[in-house]
């Protein structure tokens, strides 16, 4: 897979994370489908959240992102997610693991994205199926 291809990928997975429809680490409500018995609500349809084919590409890469190692991962989501600045980067890193050069962990991280695409991890896809 080529770089472009993943960093088009990320991208993707970056817009689904900043939606507003996913939050990280959070999970949905319960009540949001409850229906009052005192009112004709049941008779309305559920809203169902329905997820197009790009959802489904950016939540393969949200699974892959998930079971990396933490500086990977938080590489990752500090670049695309959070948009944070290199040095914040290079902070965070060294507080955390110790790690002089944040862009070869960039590079690496990017590189484990792709790898898992490109073999399909029979893991990623079996939960992105189920």
């Amino acid at each position: 897979m080529l770089a472009a291809e993943v960093d088009a990928r990320l991208e993707e997975w970056k817009r689904w994370c900043l939606s507003g429809r996913h939050h990280r680490g959070q999970c949905g409500s319960l009540e949001g489908n409850y229906r009052s018995p005192q009112r004709n609500l049941w008779e309305q349809p559920v809203n169902s959240l329905q997820m197009r084919p790009i959802a489904w590409r950016a939540y393969e890469v949200e699974l892959i992102v998930v079971s990396m190692p933490d500086p990977w991962r938080t590489v990752l989501v500090l670049v695309y997610v959070r948009h944070a600045h290199f040095a914040t980067i290079r902070r965070v890193l060294r507080r955390g693991w110790r790690v002089g050069d944040h862009l070869l962990v960039l590079q690496e991280a990017r590189r484990r994205v792709a790898v898992a695409l490109v073999q399909g991890d029979q893991h990623v896809r079996r939960l992105a199926i189920a």
